[in-house]
C-alpha cells in the first residue's frame, strides 16, 4: 500500500472513531457493547497504519537525503583515469563485479591536514556563510605532524589575491577576488636532508646524551695462551690484556622554530586560500630554516647545534681533485662507522653531473640517463643548505633530530588585528639536534680553495 492511500485509510478510519463517539456523547448515552467493539477493531487498526506512515515518511526523508548528497571523485570531469582499453567502467577482463580493491590511501599536505581537522571543521560550522567583518575568532592550534620530514616537491599554481608587494603589510590585503590562475609562487627546491639523518623524539627541554670520545680508544687486544702455571709469576703472556675506551656527556638544548602570515578574517573562511598559505608558504619556511639549523646551527641554548660547526668531525683535506677528495675521505671515517650518504650543494653536484673524460663522455648517467645519483657506491643528496665547495659525507644517521614539537598551525590575533578583521597565522616546531658520533662524519673539501 502507498504512502497515499495510506494516509487516506488512516483518515477514514480516525474520522469514523470521531463521529461515533460524538454521536453517543451528544444524545448523553452509553456506548454499546456493538460499539465499543468496532471502536477496538477500528484503533488497533489506525495505530497500524499511524506506525507505517510514520515509517514511510522516514524512508522518503532518507532516500532525499541521499539524492541531495554531492558526488566527489578522483578525477577531474570526464576523466578517463582509471578507465582500461575497451571498458568504460573501470573493471579488469574477467572482474564481473570490480572485486574488493583495497584504496590506497591519498596523500595529505599539511594543508590538508589542517583544512580537515576538526578546530577548522567547528570554525566553518559556525560561519557557514563565511566569518563576519566583526567576529572574533578564536581556533585552538592544530598539530600536524609534518616539521620532521621533506615535503613533496612540486607545488601546483598559487591562487594568489590582491598586492604582494608591500614589505610590512598582509601578504593578504583586501577583499577575496575570485580564483586568478597563473601567478608562480616563490620557487623551492626539493629538500632532503631530513630523509637520511635519524629522527627521534623527546618529551624534554633538553636532551642528555653520551657520545664516545676517539682519543680515548685504547685496543690492546691481543692472542693470548694457555696458561702453564697456578702462579702468576713467570707466566705473565697468559694475562688478558686490558682495553679502554671514554665517552663524554653532552646536551642538546630544545629550540623553537617559528613563523607567522597575516590573514584576513575573509580569507580564513576560504578552504582553498587556507590549504595554499600553509603548503606553500608556511610549513615550507619552517622546513628549510630547521635543515639550514641542523647544518649551520650555533648552538648555545639559542640554536640547534649544527652539524658543520661539531669540533668531533674528522678532519680530511682536499687531494687532487673532487673525486679523490671523496674517496679518500670514505676510508678516513671508514674506523668509526659505515658511510651512507654525501650531502652536496647544488652546485657541487651540477659539477659531478657535468664531469667528462677526455673524449667528451660523462662520468655518470649523462643528461638522459635515468639511473640513481651515485659516488662511490653513496647516494648523493642535493641539499639546498649546503655550502658550495663542501661535501658532508659519513654515517649520518649518526645525526639525530629529537622532534619535541611537530609543526602545528594557531590562528590568533596580534596587536591591532581585532579592529582590522584579521588574524595571524602561526606555524611553529621545536625540537633538539645531537652528533651522537662526529667521528663518523667529515666535512670534505671539493677544491683546494676550500681546503
Amino acid at each position: 500500500m502507498g504512502l497515499e492511500a495510506m494516509l487516506k485509510e488512516y483518515g477514514e478510519t480516525r474520522g469514523r472513531m470521531q463521529t461515533l463517539l460524538s454521536t453517543a456523547e451528544k444524545d448523553k448515552r452509553e456506548l454499546t457493547d456493538g460499539e465499543k467493539g468496532q471502536l477496538a477493531v477500528d484503533l488497533e487498526k489506525a495505530t497500524g497504519l499511524g506506525e507505517q506512515i510514520k515509517a514511510a515518511r522516514e524512508n522518503a526523508q532518507l532516500l532525499d537525503q541521499i539524492k541531495d548528497l554531492p558526488e566527489f571523485t578522483g578525477h577531474a570531469p570526464d576523466s578517463d583515469a582509471g578507465k582500461k582499453d575497451g571498458d568504460g567502467d573501470g573493471k579488469k577482463d574477467g572482474d564481473k563485479d570490480g572485486g574488493d580493491k583495497v584504496q590506497k590511501p591519498q596523500y595529505m599536505s599539511a594543508g590538508d591536514r589542517f583544512i580537515q581537522s576538526e578546530q577548522v571543521k567547528a570554525l566553518h560550522k559556525a560561519y557557514p556563510n563565511g566569518v563576519g567583518d566583526r567576529h572574533q575568532i578564536d581556533l585552538p592550534p592544530v598539530e600536524l605532524a609534518v616539521g620532521i620530514k621533506s615535503l613533496v616537491s612540486g607545488q601546483k599554481t598559487l591562487v594568489q589575491v590582491g598586492d604582494n608587494a608591500t614589505v610590512e603589510g598582509s601578504t593578504l590585503p583586501g577583499a577575496i577576488q575570485p580564483d586568478f590562475r597563473g601567478i608562480l609562487p616563490p620557487y623551492f627546491q626539493p629538500l632532503g636532508v631530513m630523509d637520511v639523518i635519524t629522527i627521534g623524539q623527546t618529551t624534554g627541554e633538553v636532551v642528555s646524551f653520551v657520545r664516545e670520545l676517539v682519543s680515548g680508544r685504547d685496543n690492546n687486544a691481543d692472542v693470548v695462551p694457555e696458561a702453564t702455571q697456578t702462579a702468576l709469576s713467570g707466566d705473565e703472556a697468559s694475562v688478558k690484556p686490558e682495553s679502554g675506551f671514554q665517552f663524554e656527556p653532552k646536551t642538546a638544548s630544545v629550540v623553537t622554530i617559528a613563523t607567522w602570515v597575516p590573514v584576513t578574517n575573509r580569507a580564513l573562511s576560504d578552504i582553498g586560500q587556507l590549504r595554499t598559505l600553509i603548503d606553500a608558504f608556511l610549513t615550507r619556511y619552517i622546513e628549510e630554516t630547521l635543515i639550514d639549523q641542523v647544518l649551520h646551527g650555533g648552538g648555545a641554548g639559542t640554536e640547534l647545534d649544527g652539524v658543520l660547526n661539531d669540533e668531533g668531525l674528522t678532519q680530511t683535506a682536499f687531494v687532487t681533485d673532487l673525486f679523490t677528495s671523496i674517496r679518500k675521505a670514505i676510508t678516513a671515517v671508514r674506523p668509526f662507522g659505515t658511510p651512507n650518504g654525501i650531502l652536496m650543494s647544488p652546485a657541487d653536484v651540477e659539477t659531478v653531473d657535468l664531469a667528462q673524460d677526455d673524449v667528451k663522455r660523462y662520468y655518470g648517467n649523462g643528461p638522459f640517463g635515468m639511473g640513481p645519483r651515485t659516488l662511490w657506491g653513496l647516494p648523493i643528496v642535493e641539499a639546498p643548505g649546503m655550502d658550495e665547495g663542501v661535501a658532508l659525507l659519513g654515517d649520518l644517521k649518526q645525526i639525530v633530530y629529537y622532534d619535541r614539537e611537530a609543526t602545528n598551525i594557531t590562528v590568533g590575533t596580534v596587536n591591532e588585528q581585532f579592529i582590522r578583521n584579521m588574524r595571524t597565522l602561526l606555524a611553529e616546531t621545536r625540537g633538539a639536534l645531537a652528533v651522537q658520533r662526529p667521528a663518523a662524519i667529515t666535512a670534505v673539501p671539493l677544491s683546494a680553495s676550500s681546503s
